[in-house]
């Protein structure tokens, strides 16, 4: 613990002696941030690094605090770009184009879409007043633009929910006729009775139109076969009033 604390001191110290005799005025640029962290990072793990760097924000912190530097250029970059931590502009200074890295971190504007401008503009109509507020559909209308593409992002995720919506398909009497068959015909080596079980659930859910939910919560109870019927207990949205009787 006591090397660690030592190490990090060193570093801190290190840092404020190349911040100091790099700049007469003892103002610390980003430019010298950059540097010793290309230079840190030939000797530390990147976690390390990323630990100490956080070290490093706060020690330029409390030389704000005590007249040593008049700002700290790692606070500036997490203010500019919208972070909270320290870890993210780090990354990006220790990347190959720092710049382009730095603005990938800026976050999206509020209305922040192909109709940006079109957006802001109608909330900051809608914000004026009821005296100049129009009406809500011909205000929205008004910054239509037939001439706007949805952007590639947009186009796939229409797409994505189109390929998402099936279209019910409607069994005929040979797809219901087959689909029994192979029910009776399941092959149960264990159980002779599991083809007969698929059947029966298959002919209520056909001929009832019994859910699954309803078909596994039947019990012997439940059927009366003097009768003819079939007691459903615990439907969806309490259909049936219990107890019920379905003709099958």
């Amino acid at each position: 613990m006591r090397g660690l604390q030592s190490s990090t001191l060193a570093s801190s110290e290190a840092f404020g002696a190349l911040s100091l005799n790099a700049r007469p005025t003892g103002s610390v640029s980003v430019d010298i941030v950059r540097a010793w962290l290309e230079a840190r990072i030939l000797r530390w793990p990147l976690h390390l690094l990323f630990h100490r760097a956080r070290l490093v924000d706060r020690f330029m912190d409390w030389m704000v605090a005590c007249g040593r530097v008049p700002s700290n250029s790692l606070q500036e970059l997490r203010h500019e770009y919208g972070q909270r931590t320290t870890t993210p502009i780090v990354r990006a200074l220790l990347s190959a184009d720092s710049a382009v890295e730095l603005e990938l971190l800026r976050p999206a504007r509020s209305f922040g879409s192909f109709l940006d401008p079109r957006m802001k503009a109608h909330v900051e109509l809608m914000r004026s007043g009821p005296a100049l507020r129009p009406d809500p559909l011909q205000g929205l209308a008004s910054h239509a633009d037939a001439t706007v593409v949805l952007a590639p992002s947009y186009a796939r995720l229409e797409r994505q929910v189109r390929e998402a919506h099936r279209r019910p398909y409607i069994c005929t009497e040979d797809d219901i006729r087959r689909l029994l068959e192979t029910a009776r015909c399941f092959p149960s080596p264990l159980s002779s009775l599991h083809p007969l079980g698929l059947y029966a659930m298959l002919v209520l859910a056909y001929c009832a139109g019994l859910r699954l939910s309803e078909i596994v919560g039947l019990t012997v109870d439940d059927v009366h076969v003097d009768e003819a019927t079939i007691e459903i207990r615990n439907t969806k949205f309490l259909k049936y009033a219990a107890p019920s009787a379905i003709y099958v």
